[in-house]
Order: C-alpha cells, then structure tokens, then sequence
C-alpha cells in the first residue's frame, strides 16, 4: 500500500565527505509528498552517523542498516521497504536539482509513463567542471508500442535521473550474484519486456558526479566476466517473456554497447591491453549476442526515425576499426575541459 507519492533510494556506502551535498539536494525539494530511504550499506565511515542524524531530524527521511552485499541488493531492500506511488534513484554523492522531482512526477502522470526519464549533467568534483547535458536531445516524446523498442537500446544503464511507476519495478530480475558494476543496467534490462510507455523530459535535472576511486573508474577481467555471466541470465529472462526478433535485436544492442563500447574503453583506461581486450569482446558478441552487427540500423532508418539510433550507428562504425579508443579519448578531452558542447 502507498502513502506517499514517491520514494527516493539512496544507497550508501562510504559516502562521508559527499553525503550531506547529497542529503540537502533531497531535502530542498520543491516537490513535498515524497520520502527518502537512505540505506546504508555496511559503511565504516561516518556515513551510519550522518544518517542517524538526518533521519532524527527530519521525518521524510528513513534509514536502513544492512551488512555490505552492493548496490543491487541496496536498492532492493529500499524498494521493499517503499512507500511511494513511484520510485526514483539517487547516488549518495549525485545532486538533484530542486525541482527534479517536481518536474519527473508532473511528466509522469501527465503521461502515464512507466518510465519518465529526464537528462543530467556530469561533473568533475575535483574541478566543479561541468560536462554536456545528457539525454535531451529526445524532446518532450512519449514512446509506446512498436515505436518503444526504437528506444530501448538507447536507455540502458543507470537508475538515476528516471522516476519508475512502483508495479513495474516488481517485475524485475533478482540475480542472486549481481556484479560490482553495471548491476543498475542488468536490472533496468530486465524489466524491458514490461515497459508499456516511456516518457522524455528535455531538462538536465541530475548532476552526476565523478570522482577519483568510483567504482566505474576501474574495471578488471574479473569484474568484466562477473558482468558477462549475469548478462546472460538476465537475456534469458527476458527472452522468455519475450522472445520477438525486436526484442533481440534490442537486447544485443545492449549487449555492443555494455561489451563492445564501454568495457573495452574502461577497462583499457584501467591498464588492461586495447585490443586483446576488443577481441575478446568481439568473440562474445558474436557468440552470444549476433544482432550486434545491426546495432544502430543504417543511416538511412535513423534518419527516417529522429536519429534516435545514430549514437550506436556511429559506435558500431568505430567498433570495426583502431579508431575507436583515440575517438573516445578525443570525444572525452573536448568535453571535459573544451567549451564545445556535445549534447544528446
């Protein structure tokens, strides 16, 4: 049963000295019918105190103490435990802005979205530098059947910055031996075949941090083979609810840019050798995940379709030659400290 109009869950661990930023970006909502679940995920800092006394003073926060086990089974718990019509995500050291929730609700249930995304910004905490805005480029759309999985491959990835109906996340996927990393990707897939309705709005309203030591800023072979593994269960889960060929290509599209793309730049910045590792990324995809070498469809049908694939196309492109690892770092270096601004 729902008493409040949305629950926000932070999951935390460590978080000391970028908490409490944190905390105040909740507590200044404009939005006033919501909670905050904050758990707390075996932290030894001084993250369990600074929880206790936020939540003695305020009544719209809760705290949840639980033995370390990660983010995935952090969100779970504080999914359990809420009482909001809809859910939002926050990382314990990311920024709301004030109106965020304001703005994600009134989207939500002017739509009837199951998913109500809105776009963020990056910034460096090192240098307060601002990167461009992410996921704005889509307008005010609303995407429902067939035009929803035009859209899928597009969304895959972090929890935050989107406020979810409550029903919809009960249909997740609970892996048993989630991954250190990308865990919010594999839960957000699992629900892919549930999605009825998603819906844009075209603000940054979520300010993504980055920070020295962040768990996505070193990634080895075992993290990656952890990743793949649950990959796989979660493709088997929803093949079973669905098991079109749109939903296969969706999923392998995924699939290129979790593999293909990401980990092979990461973990390259983590040490480990650029093309062994493409290599062997590419021997999974084909292996597993086929459709990869349609991933972003032609020019052609993105240009008939508001370029909603062209980021994957070009990813795709760059995939097949040396190029890609200079494009990214060259694509990185003018938007963390050019002032040309790359929004999507």
């Amino acid at each position: 049963m729902t008493d409040r109009k949305i629950s926000v869950i932070v999951p935390v661990y460590n978080s000391g000295p970028f908490l409490l930023e944190t905390l105040d970006s909740l507590a200044c909502q404009s939005f006033r019918d919501y909670e905050v679940i904050l758990v707390d995920d075996g932290s030894t800092d001084e993250s369990p105190r600074i929880i206790d006394d936020v939540c003695a003073r305020s009544k719209r926060f809760r705290a949840l103490h639980t033995k370390n086990g990660g983010a995935y089974k952090a969100r779970l718990l504080g999914i359990r435990e809420a009482k909001g019509e809809y859910i939002a995500f926050c990382d314990s050291d990311d920024l709301y802005d004030p109106d965020t929730l304001e703005k994600l609700f009134l989207r939500a249930k002017t739509t009837g979205a199951d998913i109500t995304f809105c776009g963020f910004v990056r910034e460096e905490m090192k240098t307060g530098r601002l990167c461009s805005p992410e996921m704005i480029t889509f307008g005010n759309r609303v995407y429902a059947h067939p035009e929803l999985t035009d859209i899928l491959p597009r969304i895959a990835g972090s929890m935050n910055h989107k406020l979810f109906r409550r029903e919809l996340l009960g249909h997740a996927l609970i892996l048993e031996n989630p991954p250190r990393i990308s865990e919010d990707l594999l839960f957000l897939c699992s629900l892919y075949p549930f999605i009825q309705k998603i819906a844009f709005l075209p603000e940054a309203l979520y300010r993504y941090r980055i920070r020295a030591g962040s768990a996505i800023s070193h990634v080895t072979a075992k993290d990656r083979d952890r990743i793949l593994n649950n990959m796989l269960l979660t493709r088997a889960y929803v093949f079973r609810e669905d098991d079109s060929p749109e939903m296969r290509y969706v999923m392998d599209c995924v699939a290129f840019v979790q593999i293909g793309v990401w980990q092979v730049i990461v973990m390259t910045n983590s040490g480990e050798n650029y093309l062994r590792t493409r290599r062997f990324a590419k021997q999974w995809l084909d292996r597993h995940a086929p459709g990869y070498k349609q991933a972003g469809h032609s020019l052609s049908w993105n240009r008939a379709h508001d370029n909603v694939q062209l980021r994957i196309l070009l990813e795709r492109w760059l995939f097949g030659t040396p190029l890609m690892r200079p494009a990214f770092r060259a694509y990185d270096l003018i938007i963390r400290t050019g002032r040309i601004r790359f929004p999507w």
